[in-house]
């Protein structure tokens, strides 16, 4: 091989060398890119999710130490002039029976948005809590099943959790006309399976993925995805649906 051969030969390895190195560096930068804007989703997610948090806790607070009070209160007062000799005591009657109501309203309310048994009793007790008391706002029959359920000491992947069940039975409640709601929460070696499954009137599934915002299933699978968990959805028209979320235990039991 002459001399001008091997300095093109040379010249070539070279460049072959700088375009291999120039795409390597490409690869680990869109890799990096790619990590470095999922992080960044994740975060912003997870602060979007902490902030309506702390909204739900400001309006629950608002509720019970403004509201609250102020309804006891006015109904002590109607009972004191119903319980004096006059007319308007049907009026009075009907009048604190309003009251009652919107207390009872007002109490279910505040434990949708903050559940009190989450903090003082843990996951399965908290769940139990918005079974019976959706099975007494809706006619509906909702079984509940919890095996295994790891203690989580997180109370905010607590709260996730307990988040997750709650959305996916609401969505059953508003778009499903179903009679019956089957919840099934078990943990095994590696994962937290909640099964949330329905006999309503089911959907198409690609329609659902054309429009899962509007289904408002985009929320469950922010809040999966923060735990690294994901969400599966199985249904047919007429059939009911089957919502599977999975989420790594190594995530929860932090």
């Amino acid at each position: 091989m002459s001399t001008q051969e091997t300095n093109y030969l040379m010249i070539f390895l070279v460049a072959a060398l700088m375009m291999a190195a120039i795409l390597l560096f490409l690869l680990l930068s869109t890799i990096w890119y790619s990590k470095a804007y999922k992080r960044l989703y994740q975060y912003k997610l997870a602060g979007e999710i902490s902030v309506t948090e702390k909204e739900r806790k400001r309006i629950a607070a608002d509720l019970h130490d403004d509201l609250g009070p102020l309804l006891a209160i006015t109904k002590l007062q109607a009972e004191s002039i119903y319980n004096e000799q006059g007319s308007n005591r049907l009026v009075l009657k009907e009048i604190i029976s309003n009251i009652e109501y919107a207390i009872c309203s007002m109490e279910r309310v505040n434990m949708v948005l903050v559940p009190p048994l989450l903090q003082k009793k843990g996951l399965k007790n908290a769940l139990k809590a918005l079974v019976q008391q959706l099975q007494v706002i809706h006619t509906i029959q909702i079984t509940l099943i919890c095996k295994q359920i790891p203690i989580i000491h997180k109370k905010e992947i607590e709260l996730s959790v307990y988040r997750i069940v709650q959305e996916l039975v609401n969505n059953v409640l508003k778009h499903s006309r179903a009679s019956e709601i089957n919840i099934a929460i078990r943990a095994d070696v590696h994962f937290l399976h909640i099964h949330v499954r329905d006999n309503g009137v089911g959907f198409d599934l690609h329609d659902m993925q054309q429009n899962a915002k509007g289904l408002g299933l985009q929320s469950i699978t922010n809040r999966a995805e923060l735990l690294r968990g994901t969400l599966q959805i199985e249904a047919m028209p007429g059939e009911g649906v089957h919502a599977v979320v999975q989420i790594p235990l190594k995530n929860i039991l932090l």
